[in-house]
């Protein structure tokens, strides 16, 4: 995931809340 011009914080958020609106609380997928 290096090499991409996108911050890691904005790709950790992103994630963060496609897995929030997907699993809910769903923790265990980052």
């Amino acid at each position: 995931m290096t090499g991409t011009g996108l911050p890691a914080r904005y790709l950790h958020d992103c994630l963060l809340q496609v897995g929030e609106a997907a699993g809910g609380t769903g923790n265990g997928r980052v």
